[in-house]
């Protein structure tokens, strides 16, 4: 059945394709036969572990492995080539702030504050796409002004799936940098 909500889904395109760390790819997996497409292709980091992949591949997602070298085009270029194919789109999630960030505002912080106590003096949120932290920030501060917003970021030689380095954050058109307070960097092991 053709969807009312993304019509132009269903009558024009027949693959999605999406820069992700894994959780973007999975949702698109588990929701795009409901919207009538037949294929998701993930671009995902060539270092991807085993419990990011074994589910996006359970869920017959492609994946397609970005090596993040200097000589290749980028997970996120690649994955906006790709989508600018006949019958391909591309959501661009490192590019729709209002999508991306308005879906964090909208649904996911009402549903954080709902479960806390009270307003959080202090957020602190992985930069991947800048959604949450935008979303976030947003949110918390319109209620709490003085809420103070610390962005996570890969420390250089680390790896934290889903976050982003300062090198690999610079594709990142969602203003994420206006919404964090601070800034800072973190290792493998501090982030687990």
């Amino acid at each position: 059945p053709r969807s009312t909500l993304f019509p132009y889904t269903t009558l024009f395109r027949s693959t999605l394709v999406e820069n992700s760390s894994g959780n973007m790819a999975l949702g698109l997996g588990l929701l795009a036969p409901r919207f009538g497409i037949k294929k998701v292709v993930a671009i995902v980091p060539a270092d991807s572990p085993s419990g990011k992949l074994d589910p996006i591949r359970l869920t017959r997602i492609e994946p397609k492995f970005d090596t993040e070298s200097d000589d290749e085009p980028s997970g996120i270029e690649l994955a906006s080539q790709m989508g600018k194919q006949p019958g391909w789109l591309n959501l661009a999630q490192y590019q729709n702030e209002e999508g991306n960030s308005g879906g964090t505002y909208r649904w996911v912080a009402p549903e954080v504050a709902a479960r806390l106590p009270r307003l959080p003096q202090v957020i602190c949120a992985g930069i991947g796409t800048g959604g949450t932290i935008i979303g976030f920030s947003r949110y918390f501060k319109e209620r709490a002004p003085k809420t103070h917003t610390i962005g996570v970021r890969v420390a250089p030689k680390a790896a934290v799936p889903g976050v982003r380095s300062e090198k690999r954050l610079a594709e990142v058109k969602n203003r994420f940098w206006e919404a964090a307070d601070e800034i800072i960097d973190i290792g493998t092991k501090e982030s687990y």
